[in-house]
């Protein structure tokens, strides 16, 4: 049997957006809040968007296929945007912190 993903549970490793991104507030920890002006404006492929908050957002992970394992990974000032249709981790925040992809695991150094 074929296990059916939902399009918006995905975390897309992305390269191109200086932010993390996520569509569902389900993903925030206790910290969220609602952007009351002090969240900036994003320039998109389209038009501007404006965020409709932001926190701390908690994925778990499949970090092993063969033998299924799975992590808690945690991402600090992420922005809530329910329009997209797939969540938005920045590598370029996670390069920035010294992070790098060795063989699809992602790494800190």
């Amino acid at each position: 049997m074929k296990r059916s993903l939902n399009r918006l549970d995905l975390l897309l490793y992305d390269i191109g957006t200086i932010d993390h991104i996520v569509n569902d507030r389900k993903w925030f920890k206790d910290d969220y809040a609602p952007n009351r002006g002090q969240l900036k404006t994003l320039k998109t492929g389209g038009d501007p968007v404006i965020p409709k908050g932001g926190g701390t957002a908690v994925f778990i992970i499949l970090s092993q296929v063969n033998l299924p394992k799975f992590r808690e990974i945690v991402f600090e000032d992420v922005l809530y945007l329910p329009d997209i249709n797939v969540n938005l981790f920045s590598g370029l925040k996670h390069y920035k912190a010294k992070g790098y992809l060795k063989k699809n695991r992602l790494c800190i150094s």
